[in-house]
This record gives C-alpha cells, sequence and structure tokens, in this order.
C-alpha cells in the first residue's frame, strides 16, 4: 500500500469537477472545453508519438523497418523502451482501459469513464481509490453507515473504520509517500475500490449498462446480497484486467433465466457466459444467511447446479468461490485437491432431468476478510475441466506435445488464469512506471542500451554502452555487463530491489527475460519453444540428422517438427540429470 495522508474517518467525501465550472487549472476556461477534454481525445499509441518526429518516413515504413536489422541503432532503442514500458503497464494494469490522468498545476485529474474527479491530496493511485469507493458507493449512504455503532455498520464502514486507523498508525510525514504492508483489511477494502473503478472505466456504454451497475451497487449496499455482489465485482473486474469486454445481462428481465454476464475475448472475439457464485458463510463478508449444505461437496454441487441451470448460447465459465479461511500464503491450500475431486464426479449432475453441458469451472478463494489485521494472508485459483477432458487441474497427458496441443484449444482460458494470477494487487502509480522512479526519487538510469560513463573503466574513466544486467537479491548490487567488456557494480535501493522482484523482465528499461531456474519440464519445454518455433525447418532438421527416425521427420511441417525437437531436447534434459 502506498499513500501520502490519512483520511478522516469521521465522513467520506470527495471533489467533483462541474463540467461547466472553471477550470481549476486558472485558464478561465469552462472545465468541460479544457482539462475536463481529458477522455474526449484519446491519445495515440505510444509508439506511434514518438515516431512520428522522424518526418523521413511514413508511419507504416518505420513499424515495417523496426523489424529489421538495418534499423537505426537509437530508433531501435527507442522502440524497444516503448514497448518494454506499455509491457510494465500492462504488467501493473492488466488489459483493460488504461488509467487516464494527468497532473494539472495542483491538482491531479482523474477520469472514470466519462467522469472527471480531482483532488490536491492525490500523489498515488492508492490514495485515488480510498476517495473514490466514497462516490461509487455513495457519500450520504456511506455517512449514514459511519454514524451507527460499529457493529451495526455495513462490513464496507468496518473495514473504512481500521483501515484509517492503520493508516494513522503507520503514516510518517504527512503530505509524503508512505508505504506500509498490505493487511487483510486493507486488501479487501483497496481491492473492492479498485474493482467498482475498473467497471466503472470499462463497462460503461449506454444507459442500460449504467443502470445495471447502479444495481450492483445496490446490491452491494444489502447485506444479504453483499457477499454475491461483492465476488461479482471480483469476476468482472478481473475479466476486464484479462483482456474481455464485459456485457452485463438483464437480470430483472423476468422472462427467462440469465447468466451474470457475456464476455468477449478482444483479441480474438471469442464470446462466453459467465456465471459467478460465491458460497456464503454466515457471519464472513457480512452474511445473514449460508448457502453451505453440510459440507464442501454439498456446497460446490449445489454452486453447480444453480449456475448450469441457467441457458447459454456460448462455452461457459463458472466462477465459484470457496469462502474459506487460510492462515499462511505459505501453506498449500487444504481444500484444493477435495474440491478438483467434487467439481469432476458432479458430471452426473442433471437439470431439468436433462445432462448438463460442458464448462469452464474456475475455483476461487480471497480469505483476506477472515484475516483482517494478518499479513501475507493466502490466496487460490484454480481451474477445472467440467467435461472437458483435456483442461484443468490435476489432467495427465501422454506428451509435452500433448499439453501443448490441448493448452492451444483452450488458449483463452489458460491466460485468464494467468492473468488471474498475476494481476492481483491495485497499482500505485497513474502511469504505469516504476513505483520508485515515481515516488522516491530514485530515477533509474540503468538501461540496458544506455551509454554511460563509468569511472572503473581504465585509468581514467570511459563511456560505454550497458548490454546485459542482473541484481543480486543477497548483496543489494546491480551488475552490469558493458559492450567493452567490463562488469560494473552499483548499489539499489530497498524501493528499486521491490520493483525489481515484481517486474524483473521490464526492470532494465527493455524487455529483457532475466536468468531464472526452470524447474518444470514442462516450463523449459515452452520456454525452447520459444526461440524455436521461428527456426526454419531446413536448420531444425540438421539438428536432428542423428535421430534414428530422421526419413520420417522430413514429411512433418515445421510446426510439428518445432515441437518434436524441443520435446526430445527435454526429455534428454531429463535422462541426463537422472543419470
Amino acid at each position: 500500500m502506498v499513500f501520502t495522508y490519512a483520511p478522516n474517518n469521521a465522513e467520506w467525501k470527495l471533489a467533483k469537477i462541474g463540467r461547466n465550472s472553471q477550470c481549476p487549472c486558472n485558464s478561465g476556461k469552462k472545465y468541460k472545453k479544457c482539462c475536463g477534454s481529458i477522455h474526449a481525445s484519446p491519445p495515440k499509441p505510444m509508439v506511434l508519438n514518438a515516431l512520428d518526429k522522424l518526418k523521413s518516413l511514413s508511419k507504416h515504413e518505420l513499424l515495417h523497418r523496426l523489424g529489421r536489422k538495418d534499423i537505426q541503432p537509437a530508433l531501435r532503442q527507442v522502440f524497444e523502451e516503448l514497448k518494454a514500458k506499455n509491457l510494465l503497464r500492462e504488467q501493473q494494469q492488466g488489459l483493460g482501459r488504461p488509467i487516464i490522468s494527468a497532473q494539472v498545476g495542483e491538482y491531479r485529474v482523474v477520469a472514470v469513464g466519462n467522469t472527471v474527479y480531482h483532488s490536491k491530496e492525490w500523489v498515488t493511485f492508492h490514495d485515488f481509490l480510498f476517495e473514490y469507493i466514497k462516490v461509487a458507493m455513495g457519500v450520504d449512504w456511506g455517512n449514514e453507515e459511519i454514524n451507527k455503532p460499529y457493529e451495526k455498520r455495513h462490513p464496507i464502514l468496518q473495514w473504512y473504520h481500521w483501515v484509517c486507523s492503520y493508516k494513522f498508525e503507520t503514516i510518517k510525514v504527512p503530505g509524503k509517500i508512505s508505504n506500509a504492508p498490505m493487511i487483510g483489511v486493507v486488501e479487501v477494502y483497496l481491492q473492492l475500490a479498485y474493482y467498482l473503478y475498473l467497471l466503472a472505466h470499462n463497462t460503461i456504454k449506454n444507459e442500460f449498462s449504467k443502470k445495471l451497475q447502479d444495481r450492483l451497487i445496490s446490491r452491494l449496499k444489502n447485506l444479504e446480497n453483499f457477499p454475491g455482489a461483492y465476488y461479482e465485482c471480483y469476476v468482472c473486474a478481473n475479466l476486464i484486467r484479462a483482456g474481455f469486454e464485459v456485457e452485463f445481462e438483464d437480470e430483472l428481465d423476468r422472462s427467462s433465466k440469465h447468466c451474470d454476464f457475456n464476455i468477449t475475448n478482444k483479441a480474438t472475439s471469442q464470446k462466453y457466459t459467465v456465471e459467478a457464485k460465491a458460497i456464503r458463510r454466515t457471519g464472513a463478508l457480512g452474511a445473514t444467511q449460508n448457502t453451505t449444505q453440510n459440507n464442501l461437496r454439498a456446497s460446490i454441487r449445489s454452486q453447480l447446479y444453480s449456475a448450469l441451470g441457467k441457458p447459454s448460447a456460448n462455452p461457459r465459465i463458472i466462477f465459484i468461490d470457496v469462502n474459506l479461511p487460510e492462515k499462511s500464503i505459505d501453506e498449500a491450500p487444504l481444500w484444493v485437491e477435495e474440491a478438483v475431486q467434487i467439481v469432476e464426479e458432479a458430471v452426473t449432475l442433471t437439470v431439468n432431468r436433462r445432462p448438463t453441458e460442458a464448462a469452464y469451472v474456475i475455483l476461487t478463494n480471497h480469505p483476506h476478510h477472515y484475516h483482517l489485521m494478518d499479513l501475507h494472508t493466502g490466496r487460490a485459483v484454480v481451474a477445472v475441466g467440467y467435461k472437458i477432458s483435456d483442461f484443468g487441474h490435476g489432467k495427465e497427458f501422454k506428451s509435452f506435445r500433448d499439453i501443448y496441443h490441448a493448452k492451444q484449444k483452450h488458449i483463452e482460458i489458460h491466460k485468464l488464469i494467468n492473468s488471474l494470477k498475476i494481476h492481483y494487487d491495485a497499482p500505485s502509480t497513474f502511469d504505469g512506471s516504476l513505483p520508485s522512479e515515481t515516488f522516491h526519487g530514485k530515477p533509474h538510469l540503468y538501461k540496458i542500451g544506455s551509454s554511460h560513463f563509468f569511472e572503473e573503466i581504465g585509468n581514467s574513466g570511459s563511456v560505454a554502452t550497458i548490454t546485459t544486467a542482473t541484481i543480486s537479491k543477497a548483496e543489494k548490487l546491480i551488475y552490469l555487463g558493458t559492450d567493452n567488456g567490463y562488469v560494473i557494480r552499483r548499489p539499489i535501493s530497498d524501493e528499486e530491489l521491490e520493483d525489481y522482484i515484481k517486474f524483473p523482465d521490464v526492470f532494465f528499461g527493455v524487455e529483457y527475460t532475466q536468468g531464472k531456474n526452470i524447474d518444470d519440464p514442462y516450463e523449459m519445454f515452452e520456454w525452447l519453444l520459444r526461440s524455436y518455433s521461428k527456426t526454419p525447418k531446413k536448420k531444425l532438421l540438421e539438428f536432428m540428422k542423428e535421430w534414428p527416425d530422421f526419413e520420417q521427420l522430413k514429411s512433418i511441417t515445421q510446426e510439428e517438427l518445432a515441437l518434436i525437437y524441443c520435446e526430445g531436447c527435454v526429455l534428454s534434459l531429463q535422462q541426463n540429470n537422472v543419470g
């Protein structure tokens, strides 16, 4: 958690600029004609913005030349740095609409959908989220709840009480950046704020969807509906971060049953229907009733039955939150194997005496609300194939190639699962930059491809270009390799080290995969395939000329040949290690 001030927990308040008000930048213009137009004119892609300066070539020709070896080194360096910057932003914010924000004089201005907010106090994106949740849920509603005795308040306002107390305890200097460990209560409160922001920023297309979002807010306020609505927010927001467009179903239409969302993968246009089911337990997330039925088996089967009973014209994705406490992130969840078995054995379920359809089932657990004052509570995401034989946790395959082909068959869901695992924390910066650079005055000078004067080179120092780089966590040192063969060491701050641990492959300014131990054989197979998938068939056959079935390999396609070669390399490595 990164913040600059502690809010007053006596009330909820948030400044909002009227469209016809005078702009806070003191230009004399109406806000909608000045800074308020930020959402009306989306910026051009960042790569083209940089390349527009090179007038001698068209944009198309520039982009074509970026893949050529004879491109000017300076232009290639600019492109690589911009590509890494965009990747860093995606690693923090996901694949949804980027954060739209600007510093206007003393004000930080943030666009959320078609609405723009401002404040002098927002230095970090966390600052903004702590305030945005108030306007999203309703300032009047929040003040009514906070005036109640603590035990009668809505869980969101109970969380707010402890968040404020924690910030007052950990803040160092008012108005200055402060870091604090992410405890459970901050996790649930900040995540809900981020979910609401993502929904408002990415899904409002028309008045119809706006009304459906307002209905979701109403359900969040209702204690009976809060656990389910909270989980729907989690599912919807994370689908957005994974690169899906989300369309709400009109559940007020009683003419037929409806799934919670329809989603479309932006990269492939593949459509899915989604159901979000959270198992309720009395007292957890303020639930006033259970949806558990004696045990985990009955609870999961009940949620599956409810989800599968709704019609779907597209492949189904069913999210089920098991809602169980877990003490440590280091402890393997004890419920996983049992829950997977329950889903796989539920294939006998029928709806209206008819067999149920296949579905991707995603089991989750986010137990922070059980451990509000604890650090490092565990969370889990497990995928199961319901009537899908080649997908899900624990599935066995005969070869790496079979795993690869099965993964490609369900690639969108695999990418969704990966996104659920890595796109979890709410970003702290507005522009996707490294927090150590933005908040702690640590400009990252040592980027691969950049040149510097190093005193250590030669007798009197020399200019050299950085070609490789890595970090020793134990020593807290950066090791820089230069084009003239020298290795330079530089100290690293705690903030920089934290950024490196989170974003190692883009930390040095360009996309640069850091060396790591690959313990999983299939991960090694995919790592090799990234290199050999583009190797010409003729070259692959040269590598494989001593193979016993060489004559048969000649008739195989380049794609399949690359798979066979990479599989053979991994099997050979495994045999050598065993020997």
